[in-house]
């Protein structure tokens, strides 16, 4: 006669809903701020700052054509100890072979090209992988410098001349400088090709922008224009473009944006063709954890990223944009790359292989394809030279 009362529906609890709530919350927040630092990261990649020339090296001995070095301070040790490099020091500059010893402590091949000898003692000197101190004159060649407008103001050039209407215009990587060429032009002056070592923006001299970034050459492709130009009004019928790491994607972003241009081939060493791969392949530099987690966090710093520099990763991708490049192309790319990872230079190689010539370098570091082997690359870069023709 008398039936029970209808029970209640149970309904969520509001602690229950309310730290539901505050895990969202919370978990939005750590991805902003790992996002946010992801993305400083990769802006602090893209940033000109002032080299630092940092004496790492100890000399341990110096005698007549040999030196002993100390390199457990060198960060590249092991990824030039087979190199042909530079050493320099306060008064002085020399070339040294490929090293021989044990651990940290190697002997190379020693010949001085500046300067005088350098003292023994701790903290003297640093490997320079340009390999060739000053100018061009250090390799006996005249030279001068030359300057022609820019989008943004006037940039400036080494300019050595040569013979016939090809010229090489080369680019050279971010924060480096025109000497990073000289291996090139002592491996090409026997060509008589004239030769056009530019600067673009941000260089030392050259128009400055907000936070000195390079945006991989979604701008900084019309600073090649401007030398391109320069040359086909100094006699120029057409160029062969050389980059070198984040010069390459300057030169990439040109052929793309400028497919009529007069350019009759292409060398690349180390270039930044995409630089998501490169960034997602370094990630382990700044992210302590990897795998789906790890792939979330670098999207988040990508975005954060093209919102504080107005950088577009798909426009940068010029593996993805390869099938529209059009002219022939030497790629050198270095298994033992750091800085721009190799994968990079065999994904480009991959994505054209009609265009392509492709030279994976076994031992080998960043824009280190002279020093690693100087007569393989002084043969391999002057038969394209030599083969593309008229």
């Amino acid at each position: 006669m008398f039936g029970r009362a209808p029970v209640a529906p149970v309904r969520p609890r509001r602690w229950m809903r309310r730290l539901v709530m505050w895990l969202v919350l919370l978990l939005g927040v750590f991805y902003v701020g790992v996002g946010w630092y992801v993305s400083g990261e990769i802006i602090a990649g893209i940033e000109v700052t002032d080299p630092e020339v940092g004496h790492e090296i100890d000399i341990v001995e110096l005698s007549a054509g040999s030196i002993t070095l100390d390199v457990s301070d060198y960060s590249r040790a092991a990824e030039d100890r087979d190199a042909v490099m530079g050493l320099r020091w306060e008064g002085g500059y020399a070339r040294v072979g490929p090293a021989t010893g044990a651990g940290t402590i190697e002997t190379r091949p020693f010949t001085l090209l500046e300067g005088t000898p350098p003292p023994v003692g701790a903290s003297i000197a640093d490997l320079d992988g340009f390999a060739f101190p000053g100018d061009p004159t250090s390799l006996g060649l005249d030279f001068a410098k030359v300057s022609y407008p820019g989008p943004d103001g006037d940039l400036s050039a080494w300019f050595v001349p040569g013979t016939g209407t090809r010229w090489i215009v080369a680019v050279h990587g971010l924060g480096a400088a025109p000497r990073e060429f000289l291996r090139m032009l002592d491996s090409t002056r026997e060509l008589g090709m004239p030769t056009l070592i530019v600067s673009y923006r941000n260089d030392p001299g050259a128009p400055a922008t907000e936070g000195a970034l390079i945006l991989a050459g979604q701008e900084e492709w019309e600073d090649v224009a401007a030398a391109v130009e320069y040359a086909t009004t100094q006699g120029a019928t057409d160029v062969v473009l050389y980059g070198a790491s984040m010069g390459g994607a300057l030169v990439l972003s040109y052929l793309l944006e400028e497919p009529a241009a007069p350019v009759a081939g292409v060398v690349l060493e180390a270039a930044n063709a995409d630089l998501r791969h490169a960034i997602d392949l370094r990630s382990g530099e700044a992210l302590p954890i990897g795998g789906p987690i790890g792939d979330s966090f670098l999207a988040v710093g990508r975005v954060f990223t093209t919102m504080r520099t107005g950088i577009d990763f798909d426009t940068v991708d010029y593996v993805a944009r390869a099938d529209d490049l059009t002219a022939p192309m030497l790629v050198f790319h270095g298994r033992d790359d750091t800085t721009v990872p190799f994968a990079v230079g065999a994904a480009l190689a991959a994505a054209r292989p009609d265009l392509v010539e492709f030279h994976a370098l076994d031992d080998t570091g960043h824009v280190r394809a002279w020093n690693e082997d100087p007569e393989a690359y002084r043969a391999i870069l002057r038969a394209f030279l030599e083969g593309l023709g008229s």
